[in-house]
C-alpha cells in the first residue's frame, strides 16, 4: 500500500502522462504506453476506502485502454469524452486519497 504521499505523487505522475497522451496526434509512442501501463500498475497500492478507490481504478483503466487505441476519441466534443472521464475519475480518486491522508476518510 502507497502512502497517501505517494499516492498523491503517482496521480501527478499519471496526470501528466494522460496529458501527452491527449496531446498527441497518431498512435502514442511506445515509451508513452509503457509508462502508462507502469503508472496504471500503481492503482493497485493506492489507499482510501474498500471498493471506493478499486472501482474507479477500474474504470481509470478501461477508459485509458480507449485512449490509448484511439487517440482521436479524446478530443471528440463536448462533455464525456474518455480524456474527460479519466480526469474526472482522477479528480474523485485524489479526493478519496487526500481524505485519507487528512483523517477524513475514517
Amino acid at each position: 500500500m502507497l502512502s497517501p504521499e505517494n499516492a498523491e505523487l503517482l496521480l501527478d505522475d499519471l496526470d501528466d502522462a494522460l496529458g501527452r497522451l491527449d496531446g498527441g496526434d497518431g498512435p502514442p509512442s511506445p515509451d508513452l504506453v509503457a509508462e502508462m501501463r507502469r503508472l496504471l500498475g500503481g492503482l493497485d497500492e493506492l489507499p482510501g476506502p474498500d471498493g471506493a478507490v478499486e472501482d474507479r481504478v477500474e474504470r481509470i483503466r478501461a477508459w485509458t485502454e480507449v485512449l490509448l487505441s484511439d487517440r482521436s476519441a479524446a478530443r471528440h466534443p463536448g462533455p464525456g469524452s474518455p480524456a474527460d472521464v479519466v480526469e474526472e475519475l482522477l479528480f474523485e480518486v485524489r479526493e478519496l486519497v487526500h481524505d485519507e491522508r487528512t483523517g477524513l476518510g475514517t
